[in-house]
């Protein structure tokens, strides 16, 4: 075999090399986002609701309505911050719907959505929301419908252990 006959052949594969590679690179750098996605949602969704639990928690043995605002306001649930989806979602939307159970976590963060809109003056009531909120987020979690381990084991042990703030 000549030598521009050799230079072309590796030309060639290389080329062939490139084409087939760039999909794959592509795809692994989607996977490897998705992944850093998923955690830092899932943590952000499991730091809410531990302190959503420990509010409701707190709310059992504290039933004034000035200790329930003081508690609202101590526990970050008033309004509820979700800054680490609110990031995702306004940036990299495209993203946050390529994961499967991208309609379970967006219909989550909408829960946390309509807690943080609904003005309410009255603490015991705001209380109650947050308690189905919770509720919700831990059906859903125990579903099976987001595989978040860390969120999944909040929710069973709650429901395990039959705390009053939740059922």
């Amino acid at each position: 075999m000549d030598e521009w006959q050799r230079t072309v052949a590796s030309t060639t594969a290389g080329f062939i090399a490139g084409v087939v590679a760039e999909p794959i690179k592509m795809w692994i750098a989607n996977r490897k986002k998705q992944s850093d996605l998923r955690k830092a949602i899932y943590d952000e969704l499991s730091t809410i609701t531990g302190r959503m639990a420990a509010f409701l928690q707190y709310a059992e043995s504290h039933p004034d309505p000035k200790e329930l605002q003081w508690g609202l306001k101590t526990f970050e649930l008033n309004p509820v911050p979700f800054d680490i989806f609110e990031h995702y979602y306004d940036r990299e939307r495209a993203l946050v719907f390529s994961l499967p159970e991208a309609r379970w976590v967006a219909h989550l963060y909408r829960v946390l959505k309509r807690l943080n809109d609904e003005a309410c003056d009255d603490a015991a009531i705001k209380a109650g929301e947050i308690r189905k909120g919770l509720k919700h987020i831990y059906a859903i979690a125990l579903n099976g419908a987001i595989p978040a381990r860390t969120l999944n084991k909040l929710a069973r042990s709650w429901t395990d252990g039959q705390r009053p703030g939740v059922n």
